[in-house]
């Protein structure tokens, strides 16, 4: 009996084919080149920070949507640490060691480690609000609020950073969000006309997501004469880039996959770039701020002396991108 013959067989063999031919037009569509665009790269890494200055997790896929990356409930950038009666919010540019505290997941909860001190666990999800406390929190100028993820985790900071007085606020999506760029630098300037009321964030400094590619760090890294981490720029999306460095700096919309972006602005640099995530300490030579200070202060009206890095982006359309995705991009006329 040959095997076509094989009752048995044939819905099996229909469900192989019907997976393969999927699996070749999801594949042919992901690959496809928009029209007038160009392929500029293929999507290299992504990173999800859950919580503001610490580390990232990094992953091989990410739902977008317009408030920024997620995976599954797991958002970017939706804790924050504060410090003191006023809540004042801390990032790594005043405490540096926050870069170098390690999150992970683990179902339903995130994991944050740090050297000499055990693992701190906190939910992911919060469903019955009313037995926590909501605080308020101000995240450059902009009023905003968090529930408090209570003693245990103000006390495992404290213990990190060797200070009392910290608190560690959860930003839930019952609670209100602050229009993209609202306390940027550049928010009066003319870069950021084009965000939406859709465009809204957490605990972000500017924008739901932001990119970056080795070519541009490669330039770096040669002017500065060392290796820098791309995790000390805290980018979404790193693109194995086709095209030369900055080339980036043209491109007006940016498809990776089947997702669309538009390339809302620069990336102004701060002194959180001299921070290395690795050791949880600044660079004693200010690098790679310093040089970068020297060639790109490419947007003076913008930025006055301060240099651009990176871009910031907003989601044209959802989707869900992986690593290995095509990018590509169409500019600025």
């Amino acid at each position: 009996m040959g095997y076509f013959e094989n009752e048995d067989a044939a819905p099996l063999f229909a469900l192989i084919a019907s997976a393969a031919v999927k699996h070749l037009v999801n594949f042919l569509w992901r690959n496809r080149r928009p029209p007038g665009s160009l392929r500029v790269g293929t999507l290299k890494s992504i990173a999800i920070y859950p919580v503001k200055s610490m580390s990232g997790i990094s992953l091989p896929e990410v739902e977008c949507s317009y408030s920024g990356p997620r995976n599954g409930c797991l958002q970017d950038r939706t804790w924050i640490v504060t410090y003191g009666a006023g809540n004042r919010f801390v990032t790594g540019r005043q405490e540096p060691k926050l870069t170098s505290v390690r999150c992970s997941r683990s179902g339903d909860f995130i994991l944050l480690d740090s050297d000499g001190v055990e693992t701190l666990k906190m939910p992911i999800e919060i469903e019955n609000i009313e037995s926590y406390q909501v605080k308020a929190v101000r995240v450059h100028g902009i009023p905003l609020s968090g529930v408090d993820c209570g003693d245990d985790a103000a006390n495992w900071i404290d213990r990190v950073l060797n200070k009392r007085g910290h608190r560690i606020l959860h930003h839930i999506p019952a609670l209100p969000r602050r229009l993209t760029s609202i306390g940027a630098t550049a928010f009066k300037r003319s870069f950021y006309h084009a965000a939406r009321p859709e465009d809204e964030v957490a605990y972000q400094d500017s924008a739901p997501f932001s990119l970056g590619t080795d070519a541009s760090l490669g330039n770096l890294c040669k002017r500065v004469g060392r290796e820098i981490p791309e995790e000390q720029f805290r980018h979404t999306f790193e693109i194995s880039a086709l095209v030369p460095a900055f080339e980036e700096d043209s491109w007006k919309d940016i498809i990776i996959g089947s997702v669309r972006f538009v390339n809302f602005a620069p990336i102004e640099k701060c002194l959180m770039s001299v921070v290395d995530p690795r050791i949880g300490a600044k660079t004693e030579d200010d690098e790679p701020l310093a040089t970068l200070k020297q060639y790109r202060n490419v947007y003076p009206d913008m930025f006055g002396h301060n240099a651009a890095f990176g871009r910031l982006l907003l989601l044209e359309k959802p989707g869900i991108v992986r690593v290995g995705d095509p990018v590509f991009a169409c500019k600025a006329q």
